[in-house]
């Protein structure tokens, strides 16, 4: 099995490798990911692809690493260790943090990877009796001439630069903002993911208008919607669950190197995905 860089070409075959493992994952958002990223690629002697892992620099010191898939008939045979150790070189220096189920934990850990937090995944259709939680903030929809702000919102939130990251996600995505007499306090990006739509990323400076956002965002658009939230936001989670997108899954947050941001100042609510953060 021989490791080399992941290319466009590879695309198709990344998405039957997820379609495989039960991955909700459009080939469209393995494009998007791909052009936000970088990746490897372990391959037969065919050149078939039997699995792929990506990573994304977010600035110069902060990286976020997922996509990590094998082919089902090459499970436990070393080439995801392999192709961890070559995603995590290539990352250099950079704090990495991702998103990891039950069944990997062993595997990160072995990395120096250690465990910071929890997600909690919600999906299915919104509820036609679900309603938006009244707030005193001004939630409207976002404009360019919030760029900036929101920018520098997310700096202070997410612990890395993702500018060019948002730069992708915000032409693809319908966008809100809080906004209270200081300034903007949050916004949230929807955009098409997977069976439907994803509520993320969602930044804000406090709980209550995280949901705010959310809840106003989702009942306007409705349909089938996922949410991956952090496992202290309950207020978030519990709307979502009353709202009719339950619970149904779980993953741990994983850093390597350096410490986990404090809780103060906005904060992280909802993920842009799994993988992205």
């Amino acid at each position: 099995m021989e490791l080399r860089p992941l290319t466009a070409g590879d695309l198709e075959a990344a998405h039957g490798l997820s379609r495989a493992v039960a991955w909700p994952h459009r080939v469209e958002d393995w494009r998007l990911m791909f052009g936000l990223g970088r990746g490897f690629a372990a391959v037969d002697a065919r050149d078939a692809l039997q699995g792929a892992a990506m990573w994304w620099p977010q600035g110069a010191d902060f990286a976020t690493l997922g996509m990590v898939i094998v082919s089902p008939t090459q499970q436990k045979s070393g080439i995801g260790r392999r192709l961890m150790a070559a995603a995590v070189e290539a990352a250099g220096e950079r704090r990495i943090q991702l998103n990891a189920t039950v069944e990997g934990l062993r595997l990160y850990r072995s990395f120096g990877f250690e465990e910071i937090g929890g997600i909690h995944q919600h999906q299915g259709v919104i509820a036609d009796s679900a309603l938006a939680v009244a707030t005193t903030a001004d939630v409207r929809p976002l404009t360019e001439a919030d760029r900036a702000s929101v920018l520098a919102l997310d700096l202070r939130a997410f612990g890395g630069d993702r500018t060019a990251t948002l730069a992708t996600l915000l032409p693809l995505s319908q966008g809100w903002v809080s906004e209270r007499p200081g300034g903007i306090t949050g916004y949230l990006l929807v955009r098409d993911f997977g069976r439907g739509k994803i509520l993320g990323p969602l930044v804000a400076t406090d709980g209550e208008d995280a949901l705010a956002l959310l809840s106003a965002a989702a009942v306007r658009i409705g349909g089938f919607l996922r949410a991956d939230i952090p496992d202290d936001a309950r207020i978030i989670s519990d709307w979502l669950n009353g709202a009719g997108l339950s619970r149904v899954g779980e993953v741990r947050t994983m850093l390597r190197g350096g410490e986990p941001r404090p809780p103060r100042g906005p904060q992280v609510f909802g993920l842009a995905s799994q993988a992205l953060g």
